[in-house]
This record gives C-alpha cells, structure tokens and sequence, in this order.
C-alpha cells in the first residue's frame, strides 16, 4: 500500500494532512481518499520526549475526489496512477498550489489501513 500525504506547507507531518492510501490486490487497484484528524502531540517529560500522536487517524474522506487511472503489481513492485483535481472545494482536501507542496509518503507490506 501506498500513501500519499500532502500536508500543511508549513509542517511537513500527517497530522493535519489530506492522503490518498493506494493498492493493488488480486489484479484489483483500489484507492481510498482519506485525512489526518488534528492529534494531541504526546512529547512531553511523562513520556521521556517521545514525539508522537495520540489518536492520529487515517480517517476515510466523505468525498472520493481520487480516479484510478491504472495500476499493477509483479515481482514484489505495486505501481499505481491516480488522478485528482488541484482544487476539489472539500474540506477535508487541501489545494495542490503552484510552488511549494510539502509531500510525505510510505509504504506498507499490508493492504490495509
């Protein structure tokens, strides 16, 4: 799976950001549009100043606004196109502008989210 994430400009992390998570399963190219919910951060002296999340979401988007354009998946390589306006007028998304677009992406050996 794949996961794309355009952030805020300013941050560079998921929190906050607008993704799109990406498969191949059985021949079958699958593409979900999701977000990251805003998420207390957990750095603190309590926890020994580990930096993380609590209750960070890959939550699925009301409107789809990604098209499956093609994909594959052989010899351990998945490779997926996907489309998607640079201006969807949907909360949940954010603008793909001219300039600076900070982009965050991974990747998982599971087709799950």
């Amino acid at each position: 799976m794949l996961r794309l994430c355009p952030s805020r400009s300013t941050s560079g992390h998921m929190k906050g950001a607008d993704m799109v998570t990406a498969h191949v399963v059985d021949g079958f190219v699958g593409a979900e549009d999701r977000y990251a919910t805003f998420a207390s951060t957990t750095y603190s002296p309590d926890t020994g100043y580990i930096n993380g999340y609590l209750g960070l979401t890959a939550a699925e988007d009301k409107n789809d606004d990604w098209t499956v354009i093609s994909g594959s998946e052989e010899g351990g390589v998945t490779e997926v196109w996907l489309t998607r306006n640079r201006f969807t007028d949907d909360g949940q998304d954010r603008d793909v502008l001219i300039g600076l677009n900070r982009i965050i992406w991974a990747w998982s050996t599971v087709d799950t989210v």
